[in-house]
């Protein structure tokens, strides 16, 4: 049965960010099958699989293995974001902005963008790479643990290869925390699967290059998440792995990826800028390697 996504929209943007209920995840499923083109014939069952939904998404759904859908030639498995509101902008970054960052475009340690656009029966969506493994948010939680070559591997990830290349870039994070990253088993180990948190600053990167009005706003929250993200893959370690010398050791590691300088050398000038680094510069320095207990001790 069809459904009028402007009234749809309107009631549940009321309702922020919830669960959608069965009724409705199946209208969510049958718009994703108009959009991607799967034929009715493979449509009947479980075709698709919801992989949850956000503030500003009403639900993602990917189909499974195997079934026909017009990106198949391309990527054989894709991920239908439907978005919650209006979404202009989150449109525009997945069908223009991200094909024009060298940063972002066909890097393997970020989530693809495949497309974006409306629907014929009005959602807005964004078509993405489905990307196999494990959400970081679970590979944290109780009762998992990390061994040290786990949580290096992740660290390194995390600073070397996503965070100092997209700020040196000019790109900022406005959201970056666990749930936006997938720990897979083979290279990358690490992959950032929400890049539209990105989009004002991309945006203006792309129109107006001298303007950082975006890319400072975005610091400020950007900076202060990253000791709690690193805090987070670190005390998910197991306890054996907790020794002082092992941290040190990967505190050591992270500081050679030239984290410090790329803090202090956010592309600029302006003594504001370069306070708000050095501040959360030294808030990471204090919060990255807790006090060892005296049992410890070298």
């Amino acid at each position: 049965m069809a459904v009028d996504w402007r009234l749809y929209l309107a009631k549940k943007t009321e309702l922020n960010k919830t669960m959608p209920l069965a009724a409705e995840l199946e209208h969510l499923e049958n718009t994703a099958a108009e959009i991607l083109d799967v034929p009715t014939s493979e449509r009947d069952g479980e075709w698709a699989v919801s992989l949850g939904y956000g503030m500003r998404t009403l639900a993602l759904i990917t189909p499974k293995a195997g079934v026909t859908h017009r990106f198949a030639a391309d990527h054989e498995r894709v991920v239908v974001k439907l978005f919650r509101g209006p979404a202009k902008d989150f449109i525009r970054f997945h069908s223009h902005d991200f094909s024009n960052l060298y940063i972002l475009n066909q890097n393997s340690v970020v989530q693809q963008s495949v497309g974006a656009g409306v629907s014929r029966s009005g959602a807005s969506y964004a078509i993405l790479q489905y990307v196999e493994g494990v959400p970081l948010r679970s590979l944290l939680a109780p009762p998992n643990a990390l061994n040290l070559f786990q949580a290096h591997a992740i660290l390194m990830d995390l600073i070397a290869k996503i965070w100092i290349p997209t700020w040196d870039a000019g790109l900022r994070f406005k959201d970056c925390h666990v749930g936006n990253f997938i720990s897979c088993d083979t290279s990358p180990r690490l992959v950032m699967i929400d890049a539209e948190q990105m989009r004002k600053s991309a945006t203006e990167l792309l129109t107006t290059p001298a303007c950082w009005d975006q890319r400072t706003k975005h610091e400020s929250s950007a900076l202060t998440r990253l000791p709690n993200l690193v805090a987070s893959i670190l005390s998910a370690a197991e306890p054996t792995w907790k020794h002082a010398t092992c941290l040190r050791k990967i505190r050591m590691e992270l500081f050679e990826t030239a984290l410090p300088q790329r803090l202090c050398e956010l592309g600029r000038s302006g003594s504001g800028g370069t306070k708000a680094a050095m501040d959360t510069l030294q808030c990471f320095i204090e919060r990255l390697i807790p006090p060892a207990a005296p049992d410890e001790a070298d």
